[in-house]
């Protein structure tokens, strides 16, 4: 939201969606529901030790930086069987 000029408040800022439902009239907000629960997987990155995670598993696997989630969550489930 960077460059967009919303003036935020701090909760705004940590949790970024709460702007847009306070503003819901200046947004369309939709809400989907996943045919699969993925709710074990934490795939955010809230802090420096999550993308110190994250680049370990990339470099484990030899990742690049455009793997999308459904592509993280199959590799997941690819290794947890292992």
């Amino acid at each position: 939201m960077e460059g967009l000029n919303y003036k935020l408040n701090k909760s705004q800022k940590e949790h970024v969606t709460k702007y847009f439902y306070e503003n819901s009239k200046k947004f369309k907000i939709y809400n989907y529901n996943n045919l699969a629960n993925y709710s074990r997987f934490n795939l955010s990155i809230d802090c420096k030790s999550d993308l110190r995670k994250f680049r370990q598993i990339f470099k484990k696997y030899n990742l690049n930086e455009y793997y999308t989630y459904n592509k993280l969550i199959k590799l997941k489930l690819k290794y947890e069987k292992n």
